[in-house]
């Protein structure tokens, strides 16, 4: 599924585009092509619902959700940077900043800014289920019954009064 489609790509680099208002108008012979665009934004898709599976949230984000516009322009952003670096020009001085790299650290960059982001207030929902270990009363039996495991230094109430006192006679 791709956020961003084709106009919102081609609105970021109508240099390469020949101003076409998307890209399925690109013209024949135009390098990238448009085939080009749809790949890296789906590329650039994965790469955002990767990063929100693996910090828990369900994916792909609905298109009701608060969250899709940033989203859709996180990906048009990767597949401007990835268009730009096809096109990079060889006349570049060493360390020098292309357009491509200037893209691509906005994506890296509005990237972690998603991920720093609580985005069940933004409509996407969270999958990730947290565990603390010791919840329930049968799984601390479980961790106490476990013959391999240490045993504590400290346990509840050990400096509590009738302990404190027969332990110090």
């Amino acid at each position: 599924m791709s956020y961003a489609g084709c106009i919102r790509t081609a609105a970021m680099v109508p240099n390469l585009t020949n101003n076409a208002s998307s890209i399925a108008e690109i013209a024949t012979g135009v390098v990238p092509a448009s085939a080009h665009y749809v790949l890296w934004l789906s590329s650039g898709c994965s790469l955002i619902e990767g990063a929100l599976t693996a910090a828990g949230y369900s994916a792909p984000v609905p298109a009701t959700a608060a969250a899709y516009d940033f989203v859709a322009d996180l990906e048009a952003t990767y597949g401007a940077a990835r268009a730009e670096m096809a096109r990079a020009s060889p006349r570049s001085a060493m360390g020098e900043r292309g357009r491509g790299e200037t893209l691509m650290r906005q994506f890296q960059d509005g990237l972690k800014m998603l991920m720093a982001m609580d985005l069940t207030r933004m409509g996407v929902t969270q999958t990730g289920k947290l565990y603390a270990g010791g919840i329930s009363l049968s799984d601390k039996d479980t961790v106490a019954s476990d013959t391999d495991r240490v045993t504590p230094r400290f346990e509840r109430g050990m400096f509590d009064g009738d302990l404190a006192e027969t332990s110090a006679s």
